[in-house]
């Protein structure tokens, strides 16, 4: 089915935190506008306090009604899309100091560098997730995460994606993307970098990594540097892409890891 294309929003998701931490350093203002994750019993980010001794004491208090995600595109199949938002991350995958957003509007999209194949062709659904980050006090540490859950046409072509999507050409042409969506918001790149990792963590049916790093200069002379990750999950015709970056000083790796963990457990229990 063709319908718009997806943006797997690693350049949005860490755009969006870069100008947060840029917002929170200039002006001290602490109220932010997300909402507070709901708490489960059991979470899986366990390593979150890393990113600050304590979290955001000013989230505001209001939690979501659900597990959050966009509901896709209208002219999507039902069923396909129910299962694209089943391999996506929730609110419940994170302790209650997370907070999350609504998904942004697409800007910079990363498919745009799939040139082995139409994606609008073979695309029959896609969800994002909310877009989930947990700060500390002084906004100077930042840890974010979110993801988007494909259903393509078929096996064939889910696996092309991702074999793709794991070559330098579209690590080089993803990295122009961030840096483009830098410079648009005034910042000026000083170090960037994105680069294939293989199947780094062997889940589903197929996997692929990027890792990258950035460094910018914002216009009042400030520097933010962070680290990032993208990591496409496949099971049959069913891809999960997850982002992660971190921002100062975070449990950035350990929670890499046990996002990935939460998409591999959630491909093997909806699909397996």
């Amino acid at each position: 089915m063709t319908q718009s294309r997806p943006c797997l929003r690693l350049a949005a998701a860490a755009l969006a935190l870069v100008l947060v931490v840029a917002a929170c350093s200039d002006d001290g203002d602490d109220d932010a506008e997300a909402t507070t994750t709901t708490q489960a019993e059991e979470t899986t980010t366990t390593a979150a306090d890393d990113a600050g001794d304590e979290g955001s004491d000013d989230t505001t208090d209001d939690t979501t009604d659900d597990d959050g995600g966009d509901e896709g595109d209208d002219d999507a199949d039902p069923d396909a899309e129910a299962t694209a938002e089943s391999v996506i991350l929730v609110a419940s995958d994170f302790r209650s100091d997370w907070t999350s957003e609504a998904p942004t509007p697409d800007g910079e999209e990363l498919l745009d560098c799939v040139s082995d194949q139409d994606v609008d062709e073979v695309l029959e659904a896609e969800v994002d997730s909310d877009e989930f980050s947990l700060a500390d006090a002084t906004g100077d540490n930042v840890l974010g995460a979110s993801s988007t859950g494909l259903v393509m046409a078929d096996e064939e072509a889910a696996t092309a994606l991702l074999d793709e999507i794991g070559t330098n050409q579209f690590a080089g042409c993803a990295l122009d993307q961030l840096v483009d969506g830098f410079e648009e918001d005034g910042a000026t790149v000083i170090d960037a970098d994105l680069s294939p990792a293989g199947d780094a963590y062997g889940v589903g049916d197929q996997s692929v990594t990027l890792n990258g790093f950035f460094s910018i200069e914002g216009d009042d002379g400030s520097t933010v540097d962070g680290e990032l990750s993208l990591t496409m999950v496949r099971t049959g015709e069913v891809v999960t892409g997850v982002s992660v970056f971190g921002i100062g000083e975070t449990s950035f790796p350990a929670t890499t890891d046990e996002v990935v963990g939460v998409i591999a457990d959630r491909h093997e229990a909806e699909l397996g």
